[in-house]
């Protein structure tokens, strides 16, 4: 009785974490390990900018080597109400930080290029350049390369922006801590706890 419901208590916090993980499927971080140990899991949001929707994944990863946290992104234009139907093309995520990077850079094969500039300080521009439209867009459906910031602080919370071909725009939170995880696995331990003072 006592190993089923140790057995039952991880296998409910490592099926929490299974499912987490198969939320996110754009962002791939498996042969990301030069720049370091992940210390916010991959994360995955969408965008309503009205003509169209955009899937944001991103992770942190921290390199004690070089003190650098590498914020990883990667975009998908899902169309309209996430139908993958209809949707304007996408020209450009656009961020915030009170930080300065000291770092960028582009990896993976998506169907389109990212163009990184940064116009100032705290300030940095992905341009989604389409080779199929002539360039600054992501077309419906398409998903661009992975793209990443370094900084050498933890900048916490970025504020960032998809922005369409036209007009429209919306916020997006940069990558924080989830408490969930924790939280499956707190529980998973608080149980095993219990367990072991009844008995």
């Amino acid at each position: 009785m006592k190993k089923t419901l140790i057995l039952s208590l991880l296998a409910v916090t490592l099926i929490g974490f299974g499912i987490k993980g198969q939320a996110y499927a754009l962002l791939n971080i498996g042969d990301l390990g030069s720049f370091g140990n992940v210390i916010v899991s991959p994360g995955s949001t969408t965008i309503d900018i009205g003509t169209t929707m955009g899937k944001v994944d991103y992770a942190v990863l921290y390199n004690s080597s070089n003190l650098r946290y590498s914020y990883f992104y990667q975009i998908e234009n899902i169309g309209v109400n996430g139908l993958g139907v209809t949707g304007h093309s996408l020209g450009k995520f656009t961020f915030t930080s009170s930080f300065s990077s000291v770092g960028s850079g582009i990896m993976g094969d998506g169907l389109d290029v990212v163009n990184l500039l940064t116009n100032s300080p705290g300030e940095y521009e992905a341009y989604l350049d389409s080779p199929f439209l002539g360039g600054n867009e992501l077309a419906l459906g398409q998903t661009s390369n992975r793209f990443y910031f370094q900084f050498n602080e933890k900048p916490g919370m970025i504020t960032g922006n998809l922005i369409d071909g036209s007009v429209g725009s919306g916020s997006i939170p940069g990558p924080v801590p989830e408490p969930s995880s924790m939280m499956l696995l707190g529980m998973g331990v608080l149980g095993l706890l219990g367990f072991r003072k009844k008995s």
